[in-house]
């Protein structure tokens, strides 16, 4: 079963998005972005689920698990 962190890693791929690129439209600091990423997405704050999904054109409720 795949974790936040890879299937928002899955989504940026799919849409040819480098990981900066994805941090400077969310707002937040690169090295933030790619640590979301690389972990379980433990730290995601709340606040950031919507935008990260607005980005990747996906759903909450994927990135999420649900």
């Amino acid at each position: 079963m795949k974790d936040i962190g890879q299937r928002i890693k899955e989504r940026r791929l799919a849409l040819g998005l480098t990981g900066t690129e994805v941090a400077e439209r969310i707002g937040i600091a690169k090295s933030n972005y790619y640590r979301y990423e690389t972990t379980k997405g433990d730290n995601l704050s709340a606040e950031l689920v919507r935008p990260l999904a607005r980005v990747l054109f996906t759903s909450t409720e994927y990135l999420l698990g649900f």
